[in-house]
């Protein structure tokens, strides 16, 4: 997949060398269409058009941090997982009711599932749950893996690429195009997803269903 606030702006492209086995792909260059042909578009909410980091007019969406997202549903929610995402943002505080303990929510999917989200500080983090687990399905329970980057600050006014994969073992995120922390099973295991709920890009998931 490529996925791809207060102001967070995010963009993505792609290249035919990435395209297989290609889910998703939403360059935001005006809508939330996904542009991978597999027909998974999304419905943009409080979004505004902006430009991008090469300088393109409506190539990108700023997400105003409140009560911007792109609602994806429930079709796109693979075992394994590579979401990648350009964000471009400055704000050291972002909060709002509907994102998780105060974290801009990147990509999230629903309650459960995984996330890769922003904090107010400004570092980068991802969480997932497991297959399987104990934690799978346990609202007292915690993520069966939490990468947090805390040594790179993103809300720098600059562009960055972001990515964090799982292939059943590992779970790994990356800040332009650097390795920051991963976490290996030794069992395989797909990613544990919870209904209702769904794929929401600067949302909640969960908070985004109706």
């Amino acid at each position: 997949m490529l996925f791809c606030g207060n102001q967070l702006i995010t963009t993505a492209y792609a290249q035919s060398s990435l395209t297989n086995g290609l889910v998703a792909y939403y360059p935001f260059n005006g809508h939330a269409n996904d542009e991978s042909g597999n027909g998974n578009d999304g419905v943009a909410t409080n979004t505004t058009k902006s430009i991008d980091r090469y300088g393109i007019l409506s190539g990108s969406f700023d997400f105003n941090g409140s009560n911007s997202f792109v609602w994806v549903g429930t079709n796109v929610r693979p075992a394994l997982i590579s979401a990648t995402v350009w964000i471009n943002t400055t704000n050291s505080v972002v909060y709002n009711t509907n994102n998780w303990q105060g974290l801009f929510n990147i990509i999230r999917d629903s309650s459960f599932g995984y996330a890769l989200y922003i904090t107010p500080s400004g570092t980068v983090g991802s969480y997932l749950y497991r297959v399987g687990s104990t934690n799978a399905g346990n609202w007292s329970g915690h993520a069966d893996s939490t990468l947090n980057a805390t040594n790179i600050r993103c809300n720098d006014g600059r562009w960055h690429f972001i990515a964090v994969t799982y292939d059943g073992y590992t779970h790994a995120l990356f800040i332009d195009g650097v390795l920051q922390q991963h976490i290996y099973f030794t069992n395989s295991a797909g990613v544990y997803y919870y209904n209702p709920g769904g794929l929401s890009i600067g949302r909640d998931g969960h908070y985004s269903v109706g």
